[in-house]
This record gives structure tokens, C-alpha cells and sequence, in this order.
């Protein structure tokens, strides 16, 4: 299973909680001063997810998979994104996990066990039976613009380009 979107028009989805925690993210490191505590790992839940998860990427529901360890949910989409030169198009609003967090702390947070997946839109529905029970939000969709946008309650909050993406990777630290 690989990380990059494989074409436009595929289901984005968000599996997993996002919590505040952002002790120890790559986001504290770069603002230089502690955001609080780490996140906790809820082992037995992740462990459902996991085997879910995996049984649907042994049907070959699941187009593509990416963690969110580094950097939170707009790193791995804007990895997704960049390694398939496909943009998209993802609603905030929802998101499973703690209520009311902003929009920092819902883009960047490091939240353990938590993924970006894009799936075909034919395989959309067994792909949402088999992922029952699961902290799981069809967030947004893959498209040809180039860019990743994300909004929240209709609002725009962050839009980067794929050549803005590459850019930024390609840059010493």
C-alpha cells in the first residue's frame, strides 16, 4: 500500500480521533516552546481499527493509505497530494475526535493511530460497511486542481499548491 492518491475523483476519508495533544509534534518543535502534553495511544481501539483497516486493504477497497505521525493531517494529505500530482478538496468540519479544537490543532496535531486513505468511489460503500464502528469521516475528494484545500464550515482555511508542496519539501530544514 502506498501513500500517494492514484487519480482524481477518488473518496478521501479521515480514520481515527484527533485530539488536542500536541506535546511533542513537529508543529511544537517549529514554534520552539511546549503545546501541552502528548497525545495517549487507546491500544485496544487501535488495534480494532487496524485489523478493519487491514482486511479492507486485502479486498482491495483501500486506493491509498497514509499515516498522520508527522506533522498531522495536512502533511499527509500535502504528501498524498504531491506523490500522486493530484489535488483535493477536504471539509474539517466533523472530523472525528475531541469537538471544537481550531484549525491549528485539527491540521496539525499528531493524534496516534490515525490515517488519510483515498478510495475509488465504486468501493465506497464497502469500504464504509467494512470500516463500521470506527472513528471514520468521508472528508473530501481527489481532483485535478492542483491544490489542497481545505475548508471549514464553508469557510476556507489553508489552500496550498502541489509545486508550493514540493517546494517546501524539497527545502533544507
Amino acid at each position: 500500500m502506498t501513500s500517494d492518491f492514484k487519480g482524481c475523483g477518488d473518496y478521501i476519508y479521515i480514520l481515527g480521533k484527533t485530539t488536542g495533544a500536541m506535546g511533542g509534534s513537529t508543529y511544537e518543535k517549529i514554534k520552539g516552546h511546549s503545546l501541552g502534553a502528548s497525545p495517549s495511544v487507546d491500544t485496544k481501539g487501535a488495534f480494532k481499527m487496524y485489523c478493519q483497516l487491514a482486511g479492507a486493504i486485502e479486498q482491495g477497497l483501500v486506493a491509498s493509505c497514509h499515516d498522520m505521525s508527522d506533522g498531522g493531517l495536512a502533511v499527509a494529505l500535502a504528501e498524498s497530494a504531491m506523490g500522486g500530482r493530484c489535488g483535493c478538496d477536504v471539509d474539517l468540519s466533523g472530523i472525528p475526535g475531541d469537538a471544537g479544537l481550531d484549525d491549528i490543532r485539527t491540521l496539525f496535531a499528531e493524534s496516534p493511530s490515525r490515517f488519510v486513505i483515498s478510495v475509488k468511489k465504486e468501493n465506497a460503500d464497502k469500504f464504509e460497511k467494512l470500516m463500521a464502528g470506527t472513528p471514520l469521516k468521508r472528508a473530501g475528494e481527489t481532483n485535478s486542481s492542483d491544490a489542497v484545500a481545505f475548508r471549514k464550515d464553508g469557510k476556507s482555511v489553508l489552500t496550498i499548491t502541489c509545486d508550493e508542496i514540493v517546494k517546501a519539501w524539497k527545502r533544507e530544514i
